[in-house]
């Protein structure tokens, strides 16, 4: 804790920040690192899928349990892994759970797929960015010199870091070198404005695919959107009603474009649509829209809702078209 501190806080800080970045009665003990130990492996053949479940507990303290469950589906290219724990005691000191990634590859690329877009840790985060603990929205990418690597999609648990766990470290600038990844189930380093315990029962998911070319939409933006988003189904037992059995909804003419926002416009007239380019290209876009929306012009506008371009797009047989820009948010209000 003093290590961090000397490395993060800024001089002249140090008599507020010192104590911010502390935890009350820390003793000045060893850090203690327990490993997880299986109690037996449980095999279920559910027929579109297999699932092995290790049930495991601590090395050190026997009495905490765990679980992880691997499944894999049929004709499905991911294995699907979930993490839990029963009845977590909470702790007052500083404490952090992960879970290992140990992936086999050496001085790979790195692409973090985060707020903002893809990002390689390598070449775009200054120095003093947080290089040992990085958040990510929904999954990372790695792959050799040849293009072939390996996507973990972690969206339960944004927090990560490769090579070493990275809590408590500031490095300012760092060089990657390893396929280590470690996922940070939970953790108490922050104090402020933070938990100060973790305790009870809980869980995570993760998916991880391999691939032999790397393509952003392909083998990564897409496949962690739709398992953020799955198919739904529901089942109805009744009469009939107005609306028709099967309809389309928007359909975009590329991947790698989200639709994050498609409804009524809540600061006026007209609908608000939504889209996000994820996967860093520049071009155009088609839109098609339901049927039966009967919309003339859709107007660009700012994330208030104002409209930006009043001329507007020309909207025919519900369809209109659009360009966009590498990782750029667009809006348009269909009137």
């Amino acid at each position: 804790m003093d290590a961090y501190n000397k490395a993060y806080v800024k001089p002249g800080a140090e008599r507020w920040a010192n104590q911010e970045m502390g935890r009350p009665s820390v003793t000045n003990k060893k850090t203690i690192t327990d490993f997880g130990i299986k109690d037996k492996i449980v095999y279920l053949d559910m027929g579109n899928s297999i699932r092995a479940t290790l049930f495991g507990k601590l090395k050190n303290s026997g009495e905490q349990q765990y679980m992880v469950t691997y499944t894999l589906y049929k004709d499905e290219p991911y294995v699907e892994i979930d993490w839990g724990i029963n009845g977590k005691k909470p702790k007052a000191l500083p404490e952090a759970g992960w879970l290992s990634f140990p992936f086999a590859i050496n001085n790979p690329e790195y692409r973090l797929n985060r707020i903002g877009g893809i990002v390689d840790p390598q070449r775009e985060l200054v120095d003093g960015s947080n290089h040992d603990y990085y958040f990510l929205n929904t999954s990372m990418a790695m792959f050799d010199n040849k293009g072939r690597g390996i996507v973990l999609n972690c969206p339960a648990s944004p927090g990560i870091s490769i090579d070493q766990t990275g809590l408590y470290k500031y490095s300012i600038n760092k060089k990657l070198t390893s396929g280590k990844v470690f996922v940070n189930l939970f953790n108490t380093q922050w104090g402020t404005n933070f938990t100060e315990w973790i305790e009870g029962s809980f869980s995570s998911k993760f998916y991880i695919w391999s691939y032999n070319s790397y393509d952003a939409d392909k083998t990564f933006v897409t496949p962690s959107e739709e398992t953020r988003v799955p198919l739904k189904g529901v089942f109805y037992d009744g009469a009939k009603g107005a609306f028709p059995v099967t309809g389309e909804g928007v359909s975009l003419s590329r991947k790698g474009i989200i639709i994050t926002a498609f409804g009524k416009n809540r600061d006026g007239d007209g609908y608000i649509l939504r889209f996000w380019e994820k996967t860093g290209k520049d071009g155009n876009c088609e839109v098609r829209l339901p049927k039966g929306g009967n919309f003339k012009r859709a107007f660009a506008c700012n994330l208030r809702g104002e409209i930006i371009d009043k001329k507007g797009l020309p909207i025919l047989n519900d369809t209109f078209h659009f360009f966009i820009r590498a990782y750029q948010p667009v809006s348009f209000i269909l009137k």
